[in-house]
C-alpha cells in the first residue's frame, strides 16, 4: 500500500517500494502469467467523478514507476475505486489519510 497526500498523486519513491519492485520483477521473470494490479483510492472529499479520476492518477503514477524499473506494461493492470472502498472512517483526519492510497497486488 502506498499512501498519498490530500488531493495529490505525487509518488515519493522509497527503499521499501524499490525492494518490492525488485522482488516482484524476480517473481515475474519466473511466472509468465503473473500480473500486477494497482488500484487507486481516495478519501470522500470531492465529487465521485473527481475522486475516480484522482484514484486513476494515483494508480497510473505507480504504473509509470514500475515501468521505469523494467516491468512490462502489459503485465500491469490499473484501476480506480475513487472513494468507494474506504478502509477507514472518512469522518476523521486519520481515517481520510488511510483512505488516500494505492493498493498493489500480484495476480496469478
Amino acid at each position: 500500500i502506498i499512501y498519498f497526500v490530500f488531493d495529490k498523486y505525487d509518488l515519493k519513491p522509497s527503499p521499501t517500494l524499490d525492494n518490492y519492485i525488485i522482488l516482484s520483477k524476480a517473481y515475474f521473470d519466473q511466472n509468465s502469467l503473473a500480473r500486477i494490479s494497482i488500484t487507486g483510492h481516495t478519501d470522500a472529499i470531492g465529487s465521485d467523478k473527481y475522486n475516480n479520476t484522482l484514484g486513476h492518477q494515483r494508480a497510473k503514477v505507480l504504473q509509470y514507476y514500475f515501468e521505469s524499473k523494467g516491468m512490462l506494461v502489459n503485465r500491469i493492470i490499473i484501476d480506480s475505486k475513487g472513494e468507494k472502498n474506504p478502509v477507514d472512517d472518512n469522518n476523521t483526519q486519520q481515517g481520510r489519510a488511510n483512505n488516500r492510497r494505492s493498493e498493489i497486488t500480484i495476480k496469478k
